[in-house]
Parts: C-alpha cells; structure tokens; sequence
C-alpha cells in the first residue's frame, strides 16, 4: 500500500468511536491534519485493539507528532490512548500500530513513546523522560506535553507549561490556538475564570498565537490586560450566542467592573483582532455591571469581528488614538451609555460596517474626539434614544451611506449653550474638547461630510441632520423617508449662525434627492431646512448652498433701481461707479463715514410664494482701504455688520432672513467706516432662497 500523504475525512467525534480512514482531511477549528494510509482495522471501536497485523512502518517519536498533529487529542479521546491511570505507545523501532496504540505496557522503558496521564500525574507521579510524549486526558485541556530538561524557570501556567512537584517543565506541543480551558477556564457561569483567561492571553501574547474559548460563559472578576507592547494576538469564540464573557457577580451597577478586556495603552496596539463572542452583564433587562466590553485609547490595524456587546453603562466599545481599524458584523445594544465611544483623538480611517446599533440609553455612535476617513456603511442604527451619530468634534471626511435609522433620539440630546434639546439622527458639533460641556461651537468644524443613500423610518425625532458645525461641504443626498399614521413634519437638515451657542457654521451645504415614498407623502410633510438664530446673524455662507428643486430667481432688482431705505440723516452719495466688475455695474457710496442705506422691497402680498421660506440677500462689495467694512440690514433680521476689515479685495457677503407669512421686508445695504474719504463699490445684489448658489446668476 502506497506510504504517501493522504488526507482523511472525519471529524473529530468521528474519531472517537471509528477509524475507517479514507481520503480527505480532518480540520478541527484552525487545524487540519494528514495521516499516511496503513493497513489500519475498518471496524476498530472505543477501547478495542487494533488487529495483530503489523506493517513494516517504523516511527519516531517526532514523526508521531507530526503525524498525529492535534487529531491526536481526538484519538486519545476515544479511549485509544486512554483507559484507567497512565498508558503508553512505544515509537522508535515499533510498527505504526505499537507506536500509536501500545503493546500492553504501562511505561516507557528506552524507546520514545506517546504516555496518556492526567496533570494531576504529571505534577505528582511522572518520572520525566525526554524521549518520551506524554498525553493529557483531562476533559478539555487535552493536548501534547514534552519534558525540558533544560529550562528550570518557567513558571507553570496550567495551560503551555505543567511544572511537576520535583520542578520537571513538561510543555504543550503541536498547538495553534491557545484553548482557554488548558488554562482551567470552566467557562461554566459559576466558576471565576479571570486567572485562566489572563494566563491564555499572556501567553499567547508572549508566542504571537491565538486564543480560542469555546463554548461557555466565563466569568470576569478583573479586566482582562492585553499588554500593547506585546505581540498581537486573535481572540476569538464560538459565536456571540454560545460563548460569552460576563462580570461576576459580585460586580453591581453601583460598583460595575471597569471593562471585560482592557489594553494598558503603553504604545498604539497592532493588529489584534476579536471574534465570535458575546460580551454582556447577564439577561437584557439585568443592572449593567460594567463599563466597557471592551476599551483602548490607542488602537491600530485591529478588527472586531461578530461580536455582540451588552450591559455596558458607558460605551460597548471604546477607542482611540489610531488608523486602520475595523468593526465588522458586530451589534453594541442594550447600553446604558453608548453603543461605540472614541475614547482619544486623531482616530481615522475607521470602517463600521454592517454592524447593528440598536437600543443605547445613550449615542449610537459617540464620536467625541476627532476623526479622519471615518465611513459608516451598511448598518443598522436604531433606537438610541440621545441620537444615532453624535460629532462632537469635526471630523474629516465623514461617509455615512446604505444605513438604515430608525427610531432614534426618543430623548435627544441635550445642550448647554444654548440651552435646548435637539433630536436628529446624526448631529455634527465642533467642540474643541471631547470633555468641553455640550455647547454648539464652530471651532473645530468637520469637513467634507457625505450622508448619503441611507433609509430612515421616522420615529421620535424631529431632524435627520442637525449640522452645527460644517465648512467645506456637507452632502445629505438620495435618502429616502417614510412615516406611517398621524400626518407630521420632517426636516432633513437642522443648522444654525454665529448666533447659536458660541457660533454655528455650515458652509458649503448640498441636498438633492431625497424624497418620500408616494403611499407614505400624506403621513409625511418632508421639509428641507431649518435655521437657528437667524436675527442679527451674519457672515453665514449659506449663499454657497446647492438644493435641488429650489426656483432659480433673483428677486433683487438692479442697482440702478434701489432707493433709499434707511435715512440717517447724513445722505452722502450713491451712485454709479462708472465701472463693472465681472460685466456687472458697480455703484458705491461716498461722501460720509456711515451714509444712509439704499434697497429695495418686497411685499409678500405680490411674492405669496415666499412666505415662510429661507432667503439670502448677497452681493460683491469692495473696499477702498481698511478701517471700513459693509452693513447689511434686513426688516426682521437686524443689522448685518462684521465689523471693520482690511480685506480690499472684490469678495461676497451675505445675510439671511426667515421670510414671514405677510407684510413687507426691506433689503438694504451701507457702508460704515472711520473716515467719510473712503469708498465701498458694490455689484450684482441677489436675493434668493437658500439652495440656489450666488455664483449660479452670473
């Protein structure tokens, strides 16, 4: 029969109880195994010999292992190499069979042998012999051990090294993942397995390899450490719905344990990755007793993988510092806090991908310091009662598409400065600190952000987007709407001016196709925008928004046919310049330091389409030298004055105002400086509502 390598299908129950061998391959988890083809028995049964045929194969020791691998705990399993106390193969100079199985001998004599023992044999009764392998039984710490005469040190960990009472170091072999149990984890919801989960992972942090936990609910009475300077390692289950960590249960919600894994952040941690398991303080309605599933302030090319995290009081996930990370497949809900916080700055290009979100207390994603490269795709992002997706402080191109909301902000989230509740899915702030109070602020403004393609089902809130802080773009597009039930009123974008807390800014604005289901339009009045604070605001950039569908008119007539609006009694001249800037006629005003203001009108009663809707009066102005600048003034809206400048160039300003129902809103414009010698020139005055861009009426 042909000595080649030949794979066997079977699996390792399989083995247990049968041997009929045939082509294919063992894998059990991250192992796959292959056997030479013998004249092995077809019919062998648990604790039953092999027949006494005896092919003229001989082994070592070195090549048992290696041709056993760990299918070998699975035969020793069925009872090949198990039985009462210790039972022993012979190797060298034996055939396969003897060498795998025995010959009736309790004990190695000089030859190398494979010895079946339990650790309390090892530490207690074995006479250590390095020819020799020696097999432990134990349920659920099986595997291979070696005696080292050599090393006298290492310490014993119940998992890699078994020391003997006589200092024998006998060490696991033929390992890939390191199993939680050789380490005495019970995984059984009773037992405290903190000493035997740390263990593994130093461990395998020591030798760059895996940890495995099987099946069960392993108690936590300390943060598991995961040392950053140390190799990185995979930790990973049986799924999220069969292998579980969990707080003890001497942990409460007053005195909840700090997190189920923890790094010592002593450099960025690299390339870790965690899967296949459930983090979560016991059944969903239970106190949560921990504060973190998992934390890191510093964090680099790691991935979470299927996980779910439950019963956490701050954030199922928190981390920080870095680049590289991704969040795959995981669901964070059922927090009394967040779903995901970062925890420190600069943490970019973060995937979150296909990963639920889904019933926080607190934010779904809490984005408390700065991002860069950060897209949400693909997730479900539900019921968090603050809000869904909270900036706290910018963050740089920020994609948000293909998810889906729902539900969010039953509470809101609440504010400082000013003081209001604002419920949007997603709110965009610009804080300088993460732990800054929550005001609305511009000072660190995101930029470039896209939110696009997503399906919201509106529940409690009142806004999509509440964009406070946002300067080159913000792109809110293809969304689609729907609402069932008593008719309500939807914005898509909430914003504000410098008037708002210590000042909102949204430049840049783009809103196009969204839209609402025809069978769900009577439920659901989509409105488009919503400006905070609009009187006495100024310098707001909204003359650079893009919104589809809005009507592309200027309402301002010509320079030619304003009239004086404001009469200060110090007159001055307005006239024509006798000039043009970009084919357009300039006038400008002389003569006084702040002269009377020139406009025009508009009467609702002829602009009935009007009422209500957001407008920005806009022109080129430029000044002759510094120590001036331009005002402008709106009936309802107050002065527009930026104070002086030295800026001589052509440039646009703009103010904004909230159309009323009825009456008449006067648009003018004048001039303040510090000396009546000086000159303002201004050209192509337009009035039109926001979503039309200035540029467009050239």
């Amino acid at each position: 029969m042909s000595s080649e390598l030949k794979p066997v299908t079977a699996s390792a129950n399989d083995l247990q109880t049968s041997f009929a061998l045939q082509p294919g391959y063992v894998k059990r988890r991250h192992h796959t195994i292959f056997w030479r083809r013998s004249k092995m028995s077809q019919n062998f049964r648990e604790n039953e010999s092999f027949s006494n045929e005896k092919p003229d194969v001989s082994i070592s020791r070195r090549k048992l292992l290696s041709t056993l691998g760990v299918a070998g705990a699975a035969l020793a399993a069925g009872g090949i190499l198990g039985g009462g106390s210790m039972r022993t193969a012979f190797g060298e100079g034996a055939t396969v069979t003897e060498a795998v199985y025995g010959n009736g001998n309790d004990a190695c004599t000089t030859a190398p042998c494979v010895i079946a023992v339990t650790l309390s044999e090892m530490r207690t009764s074995l006479t250590p012999d390095p020819a020799c392998t020696y097999y432990v039984k134990d349920s659920g710490q099986e595997g291979f051990f070696l005696y080292d005469p050599a090393d006298t040190a290492t310490q014993d960990d119940n998992g890699l090294t078994i020391v003997s009472s006589a200092g024998a170091r006998y060490k696991r072999t033929a390992v890939a993942d390191l199993n939680l149990k050789w380490f005495g984890a019970k995984g059984d919801n009773a037992a405290d397995d903190t000493q035997a989960v740390q263990a593994a992972v130093a461990a395998a942090q020591q030798l760059g390899m895996a940890v495995y936990a099987p099946a069960g609910t392993y108690l936590i009475s300390a943060p598991i450490v995961l040392d950053s300077a140390a190799k990185p390692i995979r930790i990973s289950g049986d799924g999220v719905y069969t292998t579980f960590f969990k707080p003890h249960p001497d942990f409460t919600e007053a005195n909840p344990l700090e997190a189920i894994f923890k790094f010592n952040d002593t450099l960025v941690a690299n390339r870790y990755e965690f899967a296949e398991f459930g983090i979560v303080s016991g059944q969903l309605l239970d106190p949560k007793r921990m504060r973190y599933g998992i934390y890191s302030t510093k964090l680099s090319h790691t991935a979470f993988r299927r996980l779910c995290i439950q019963g956490t009081q701050t954030a199922a996930l928190g981390i920080g510092y870095g680049w590289c990370n991704d969040i795959d497949s995981c669901e964070f809900s059922f927090n009394s806090g967040d779903g995901l916080l970062f925890t420190a700055g600069q943490l970019n290009a973060l995937n979150v991908v296909n990963t639920k979100i889904f019933a926080n207390a607190g934010i779904g994603i809490n984005m408390a310091y700065e991002g860069l490269e950060v897209r949400i795709q693909g997730c479900t992002i539900e019921k968090n009662a603050a809000c869904g997706i909270y900036v706290k402080k910018g963050s740089f191109n920020l994609s948000i598409y293909s998810c889906y909301f729902e539900g969010n902000a039953e509470t809101g989230l609440t504010f400082t400065n000013p003081a209001m509740i604002v419920k949007a899915s997603i709110i965009l702030n610009g804080n300088v600190s993460a732990t800054e109070p929550q005001a609305i602020q511009n000072r660190y403004p995101s930029q470039n952000v896209t939110i696009t393609d997503n399906f919201v089902s509106v529940g409690s809130e009142d806004y999509f987007v509440a964009g406070y802080a946002v300067e080159i773009g913000l792109e809110i597009r293809k969304n689609t709407f729907l609402h069932s039930g008593t008719v309500r009123e939807y914005t898509l974008l909430r914003t504000g001016t410098n008037k708002t807390g210590l000042g909102a800014m949204a430049k840049g604005i783009i809103i196009r196709d969204n839209d609402v289901p025809s069978n769900y339009k009577p439920y659901l009045n989509l409105k488009t925008l919503a400006i905070d604070n609009v009187p006495l605001s100024d310098n707001t950039g909204f003359h650079t928004s893009k919104i589809r569908h809005i009507p592309r008119v200027n309402y301002s007539p010509a320079l030619s046919s304003f009239v004086k609006i404001r009469d200060f009694g110090r007159p001055g001249v307005f006239g024509s310049a006798a000039q043009q800037y970009r084919q357009k006629e300039v006038y400008s005003f002389t003569g006084e330091a702040v002269p009377d203001q020139w406009g025009f009108s508009i009467d609702l009663a002829q602009y009935p389409e009007l009422a209500g809707v957001y407008m920005y009066f806009g022109l080129y102005v430029k000044q002759s030298a510094a120590n001036m600048n331009t005002q402008l003034f709106i009936t309802g809206t107050g002065a527009n004055t930026q104070g002086y400048g030295s800026n001589t160039a052509w440039r646009i300003t703009s103010s904004i105002v909230k159309m009323p129902d009825t009456g008449i809103v006067n648009f003018c414009v004048g001039m303040i400086a510090d000396s009546a010698a000086k000159t303002l020139y201004i050209a192509h005055p337009v009035l039109s509502e926001i979503g039309v861009p200035y540029d467009y009426y050239f």
